[in-house]
């Protein structure tokens, strides 16, 4: 199983990692780390510019780590392949684990469904 998801999701539903590192569940979660809830300010101004709301912070694959998978940061493009290596190795053994791809805040988002 590969789950693909960004850093707010992560910070949704991310601990999950536990359960399937408790339960040898040889899972793979990419997650898309842009430190920022995009287009937050436009539903929540007051929020964004009074607690900065929107900005995300940690370093995801260190907490993938402390819960008992194997956990990778990635900045470069190049550091993807050999990273997604070990993660399928880690899989294979029934270990959990997370890449976290440092990427740019994006404008562009999906428009699916509206």
């Amino acid at each position: 199983v590969i789950n693909v998801m960004g850093d707010a999701a992560f910070g949704m539903s991310g601990l999950d990692i536990e359960t399937a590192s408790r339960s040898g569940l040889g899972t793979i979660t990419v997650v898309l780390n842009n430190g920022v809830m995009t287009h937050y300010y436009d539903h929540f101004p007051h929020a964004t510019e009074n607690w900065k709301s929107n900005e995300l912070g940690g370093i995801y694959s260190d907490t993938a780590k402390s819960l008992g998978a194997h956990g990778e940061r990635i900045h470069n493009p190049d550091e993807i392949g050999p990273a997604m290596t070990r993660a399928v190795e880690a899989a294979n053994s029934g270990q959990p684990a997370l890449l976290e791809m440092i990427t740019k805040e994006e404008e562009n988002i999906s428009t699916y469904g509206r």
